[in-house]
């Protein structure tokens, strides 16, 4: 998330990214735009909002996510917000998931469509909620954490 945040890229794994671009591109051109709602795995909460501003480039790539064979291309997106939210405050949402079963949507995983309705509640959630706590607050950490990573994996040729 540091890292997507610093830069304002995202990418996912080969399936996620061709999912998010036909998404994107679908919206786009029905008139719409694409909205990404982020959580980190084991966090309990959603951590940030953003807009996919354009296509996926397969050509572009970002050097320094932690598995970076894994995370292929990027996202050009735009922050709506960063700030956490637990997902108790998500738990009348309940959408279709890809194996046919409805959840909450705290449930999803990554590249998980949601249904419109359902997008709309989910920003009103994140514009309405009074947080304490984001990752920005620990942006130096990260950032400290980015340059050991980046020093190290140049020395060792990556």
């Amino acid at each position: 998330m540091h890292k997507a945040i610093k830069y304002n890229l995202w990418s996912s794994t080969k399936t996620g990214n061709q999912t998010l671009n036909n998404s994107f591109n679908s919206t786009k051109a029905n008139g719409g735009e694409t909205y990404l709602f982020f959580s980190c795995n084991g966090s309990g909460k959603f951590v940030a909002l953003a807009r996919i501003k354009g296509s996926f480039q397969e050509d572009k790539m970002f050097p320094f996510w932690t598995q970076d064979q894994k995370w292929g291309g990027i996202f050009e997106i735009e922050w709506i917000f960063i700030k956490d939210v637990p997902f108790r405050e998500f738990k009348n949402i309940i959408i279709p998931m890809r194996d046919g079963e409805n959840k909450c949507v705290s449930n999803s995983r990554d590249s998980q469509n949601v249904p419109f309705a359902d997008g709309v509640a989910m920003s009103e959630i994140f514009q309405k909620y009074l947080n304490s706590n984001t990752i920005l607050e620990h942006f130096e950490y990260y950032d400290i954490r980015q340059e050991n990573y980046e020093r190290n994996n140049t020395i060792l040729g990556n």
